[in-house]
């Protein structure tokens, strides 16, 4: 096995703290589990909870912070704002964090950052000793050229690695790889994978993945679920690929894809 592991999380409501702990827990005790992430709300709604989640599983060693990669959404945020919460995780302890832009749909503030590269280039002036994670995207949005293009600028601007969305089609994996490697791309590439159910298949249609009839079959049965995604495990490792990001949902359903996969 040469694949490299990655949890996402999103902060809990308090009435499922400690049990969002506890699956945490389950993933990076008992599994190589090298980090996880926790996601950070648009337009401050959720900036400040995610804060708090991370500084509690700091204190309650779960994992060390240099294994945390907060999420940092710049979408509703002013330049200065964005600085300050990259100060706050800093102050954890937390040594990388995956920038974006954002919800498109935040309200729209005078100072704030145009582009994802902006931000990236601003962070690592003021934070240099941070490895900075930037989105990137397997499934065409605005044509691959565009995407290769907008990769290259976030490279620019000091981006470390990049996080994928996640894909049901591994002809967009394997296209994608190839083109990154055509443009000398060297930068590590952690692939974002999902287990299909009706939950993150409406998650998936709100962000415009492409789902063929065949995995909304597949999301009729866990059993097939669970398959499809070790599959892609295995064909994303045989084409060159040696990092992954598990899009859990806060669910325990991914531990059963790594026994799968790891046995």
């Amino acid at each position: 096995m040469s694949i490299k592991f990655s949890v996402e999380f999103f902060p809990p409501t308090e009435d499922l703290f400690q049990e969002t702990c506890n699956i945490i827990k389950e993933y990076v005790q008992n599994f190589p589990i090298q980090k996880i992430s926790i996601t950070h709300g648009a337009a401050g709604s959720k900036k400040d909870k995610s804060l708090a989640f991370i500084n509690a599983i700091i204190e309650k060693n779960i994992i060390e912070p240099q294994n945390i990669t907060a999420h940092l959404s710049c979408a509703g945020l002013e330049k200065s704002e964005v600085l300050n919460y990259v100060a706050k995780f800093y102050n954890t302890g937390i040594r990388e964090i995956l920038v974006i832009k954002g919800d498109p749909t935040a309200i729209q503030v005078q100072n704030g950052y145009n582009n994802t590269s902006e931000a990236i280039t601003d962070i690592k002036k003021q934070f240099p000793q941070i490895k900075i994670v930037a989105a990137c995207f397997p499934e065409p949005r605005h044509g691959v050229e565009d995407e290769i293009t907008m990769l290259k600028e976030k490279i620019a601007g000091g981006a470390d690695r990049f996080i994928s969305q996640f894909c049901f089609e591994n002809y967009f994996f394997e296209d994608f790889y190839q083109k990154i490697k055509a443009n000398t791309i060297t930068n590590e590439m952690t692939v974002g994978l999902i287990i299909p159910s009706k939950q993150t298949l409406g998650f998936a249609q709100k962000c415009y993945a492409k789902i063929p009839e065949s995995v909304f079959k597949l999301a009729e049965s866990e059993e097939k679920a669970v398959n499809f995604v070790v599959e892609q495990l295995h064909f994303l490792e045989k084409i060159g690929y040696n990092s992954t990001h598990l899009y859990s949902l806060n669910k325990l359903g991914f531990i059963k894809v790594l026994k799968q996969y790891l046995k």
